[in-house]
């Protein structure tokens, strides 16, 4: 895939450790800015699926309970 040239703006801080520690990493800057969207994107992605886990977790204890109550009524109305 043909690479594609981005502009960004970034503060006089972030721009300065950012190229000090791609000097030392002896990474050209392209390389470095790709690799960072990179662990951007993959960090963004686990967010989403963790919140997707913690969503059905919730509804799988939410479902659990539904059936214990529903099988409790079951037992007790069989006990009688």
């Amino acid at each position: 895939m043909p690479a594609k040239q981005i502009s960004v703006t970034v503060s006089q801080t972030v721009y300065e450790e950012f190229e000090a520690l791609r000097v030392q990493a002896g990474q050209k800057r392209s390389e470095a800015v790709e690799q960072a969207i990179k662990l951007w994107i993959k960090s963004w992605n686990d967010a989403l699926i963790a919140e997707g886990c913690r969503a059905s977790k919730e509804e799988d204890l939410a479902l659990a309970k539904a059936g214990k109550t529903t099988a409790l009524k079951a037992l007790s109305r069989t006990l009688k």
